[in-house]
């Protein structure tokens, strides 16, 4: 029956042109019922090489490849990783620029924000950022919480990959989530004051100071009125700023964290993708990169705790015809309706092992690598403050002026991150998004897709490399 199953997919695929590709599967084995090959003492799937051409599939090699099941646990602990490496570091970016840009010792702002809280005294920002974290109900970056957001569900539509659906996204909070020794490592505070001496002692600048960052807005008043140096009489604005300094603190920062942070990055996720999947098909893999993309790393995975006959009996309502077809056998119909009962085994999730089997449709877990850009949501704040200062009238005769300096603090100010360099295009400013950051680099996504038998596996191009190829 099984093979008469095939044969008449067949000769429905003929009719109904299918995407081009490269990988057919070709038999779904759930037991050990062949012992001839150290190959087939363990559930596997059969992959032929080639390409499937108006229903017709032409083999590039004469071979099989036997990629072994794996349990959805494993590939659940490796797309943890994935999301949780990517996570780690771009978080690690973001407070590298946040906390040198303010490393000033003098500056005042949340902890998790300065240099002098977050890097030198650590317990002081990741006390704040755990205390936020609890008003806020967010925590510390873990694997464990991110096993609970990895996204399983095949994807009807391989070819138009969602950009989301892997869960893969920005991290978009204002509070760390890495603690301190991912981000603090080869940076050094500002001894000299960013406003300035003279501003703390509340004197009146006239010629900038060497090491002074910017000019904090500053009034002055006494009994018969104030004076400011810029708008806003009581907490002006800074009457200048070097931007360029500012600049260079975020380069030196983001090019200082970035080169190992995204070699530990790839480390990590390639060192957990021959934990979790050691048995897997590298058609290309991810290591070959081409254009924007790379190879495709896969195998078979199944459910083990729930199955799929739930949404067996769910897609059943759109078509009575479906949970006969995969349990039964081939209703009667044409090769049409076949072929589009076919189609609807792209909706089921991982079944157990010998529901795949009996239903004809294999789901495999797949990653790759893609040349993505996308913006850090986060505007990196920069704080400034201002000054006021209170001079008395003394009586007549006196000739000393008694004077009080008090420091305002001012609402930070978003600063452009700017040649923040990547190992590719680099991250930089981009007209319009103001200050955001942008990051264009190789990242590593992952996705389900349900297969049924005689059909090519999606979102596949090139050829197996698993094993060295003799012919």
């Amino acid at each position: 029956m099984k093979h008469l199953k095939l044969s008449l997919v067949m000769a429905a695929l003929s009719l109904h042109s299918a995407a081009s590709a490269d990988a057919l599967l070709n038999l779904i084995e759930s037991s050990s019922l062949q012992t001839d090959s150290v190959n087939r003492v363990i559930s596997f799937v059969e992959l032929a090489d080639g390409v499937m051409k108006d229903g017709k599939f032409t083999r590039t090699r004469e071979r099989e490849y036997s990629v072994p099941y794996l349990p959805d646990k494993m590939v659940t602990n490796y797309a943890a990783d994935v999301m949780f490496n990517w996570k780690k570091y771009q978080d690690s970016i973001h407070w590298a620029q946040t906390v040198n840009l303010n490393n000033d010792l003098s500056a005042t702002g949340s902890p998790t924000d300065l240099y002098f809280p977050s890097c030198t005294l650590p317990f002081i920002g990741e006390a704040s950022a755990s205390i936020a974290h609890g008003l806020l109900g967010t925590g510390w970056l873990s694997v464990d919480e991110e096993k609970k957001q990895v996204n399983l569900a095949p994807l009807l539509d391989p070819y138009g990959m969602p950009s989301n659906h892997d869960r893969i996204n920005a991290e978009n909070h204002m509070v760390p989530r890495v603690k301190s020794n991912n981000y603090c490592v080869g940076m050094f505070p500002d001894l000299y004051p960013d406003e300035g001496i003279q501003a703390i002692l509340g004197l009146p600048t006239v010629v900038p100071e060497p090491f002074q960052t910017y000019e904090p807005g500053h009034t002055w008043c006494s009994a018969i009125g104030c004076v400011s140096n810029n708008s806003f009489a009581f907490n002006p604005l800074p009457a200048w700023t070097d931007w360029s300094k500012l600049a260079e603190r975020m380069d030196n920062a983001c090019n200082n964290i970035n080169n190992n942070a995204y070699k530990n990055y790839q480390k990590e996720v390639l060192l957990s993708l021959g934990k979790n999947m050691p048995t897997a098909i590298h058609w290309d893999g991810v290591a070959a990169l081409k254009g924007d993309r790379s190879g495709t790393t896969m195998a078979p995975f199944y459910s083990t705790s729930t199955g799929n006959a739930q949404q067996v009996l769910e897609i059943g309502k759109k078509n009575a015809l479906f949970p006969g077809y995969v349990y039964s056998g081939l209703p009667s119909g044409t090769p049409d309706v076949l072929a589009k009962l076919d189609d609807l085994k792209r909706e089921l999730p991982a079944g157990f092992l010998q529901e795949q089997e009996i239903q004809g449709a294999a789901t495999f877990f797949q990653t790759w690598q893609k040349f993505d850009t996308f913006i850090d949501p986060r505007p990196v704040p920069y704080y400034v403050k201002s000054y006021f200062t209170y001079i008395s009238i003394l009586p007549p005769g006196k000739t000393t002026s008694l004077y009080a300096t008090f420091p305002l603090t001012m609402v930070p100010s978003n600063v452009t991150a700017t040649k923040c360099t990547t190992p590719r295009l680099g991250v930089n400013s981009v007209p319009g998004y103001g200050g955001l950051t942008t990051y264009t680099t190789w990242r590593y996504h992952y996705g389900a897709t349900t297969v049924s038998e005689s059909r090519t596996v999606p979102n596949v191009t090139g050829n197996p490399t698993l094993r060295v190829d003799s012919e």
